[in-house]
């Protein structure tokens, strides 16, 4: 990441003095020793409070803590960085209103140009009215009539849950949550977003990865624990799924769950539905009795 990404990320109002740095792969240290950079970005930095708790994703992973926010109608800002990337999760009842992201792909823009829905040199155009506006690009692309309003919401809601599913696929990195802090920007509404963010996220996993996850408990019988929550996301499945999770019975092994789906696209099921009520918490497991 260069200085000037650096400084464009602080401007942003994305850094605050609890940020920290890391240089060429090293270990991270606080932003505010590193001598050469924060002079340059120290106005723009928000004030740091205290993280009212913190992890690391390798002991509990994203989606876990994001069920913790929600079931808690939890109100602050939820801080993930994995060394290279940075997200900010902005929560009000528990709910997301804002995802903002450090990364230049994950903007607006760049996103609107890969799915078509601007030409490049339209964005540019944007870009440079914004500036000179000093609004915010949806506002531009509004007051251009590039987008209609509705078409401006549904893509910013996509963009906010694809950020959300990204990080749930986030396997190392650490976490800190800001608890009251409120946020001032314009909140975008995402409706009940936890179920379809759960299956999308189980759904986007390599093949390898789902295998991996469900290492530590192959061999042991499996069952459903039904949740509200659960319920939710039931919704989310698609029929083959929804046949996959009705297979689980307390009867047969993880892994002979897996085996026993022959074809391919139920196999696959199988792994998306292992893998949910496991992060959910709603896989009961058990040893095989002895005979």
């Amino acid at each position: 990441m260069s200085l000037k990404t650096v400084c464009d990320l602080a401007q942003s109002g994305l850094l605050d003095e609890s940020t920290q740095l890391s240089r060429d792969g090293g270990p991270f240290q606080p932003i505010r020793e590193a001598s050469d950079v924060y002079p340059l970005i120290a106005a723009h930095l928000r004030g740091g409070a205290a993280p009212s708790y913190s992890g690391d994703l390798r002991v509990r992973g994203f989606l876990p803590t994001f069920v913790r926010l929600n079931q808690a109608r939890a109100k602050g800002r939820l801080a993930v960085r994995d060394g290279v990337k940075r997200m900010e999760v902005h929560f009000k009842d528990g709910e997301p209103v804002m995802v903002e992201s450090s990364s230049v792909k994950d903007r607006l823009g760049e996103r609107l140009v890969d799915r078509g829905r601007l030409e490049r040199e339209q964005l540019k155009i944007a870009l440079t009215a914004m500036r000179n506006a000093r609004e915010q690009l949806g506002q531009t692309l509004l007051r251009l009539k590039v987008l209609r309003p509705q078409d401006l919401l549904a893509e910013l809601r996509e963009q906010q849950i694809a950020r959300l599913v990204e990080l749930c696929g986030w396997r190392q990195g650490f976490y800190s949550f800001v608890e009251g802090e409120t946020y001032t920007g314009e909140p975008v509404d995402l409706g009940d977003v936890l179920p379809r963010m759960v299956v999308e996220a189980m759904r986007a996993m390599t093949e390898s990865a789902a295998h991996s996850r469900l290492q530590d408990c192959l061999h042991q019988i499996a069952a459903v624990e039904p949740t509200p929550l659960v319920e939710r996301c039931i919704r989310q499945f698609n029929d083959i799924e929804k046949r996959m999770l009705a297979a689980i019975n307390d009867e047969e092994s993880v892994v002979g769950l897996i085996t026993e789906t022959a074809v391919k696209v139920e196999r696959r099921a199988m792994l998306v539905v292992l893998n949910a009520l496991l992060e959910l918490g709603a896989l009961r497991l058990r040893s095989r009795a002895r005979r």
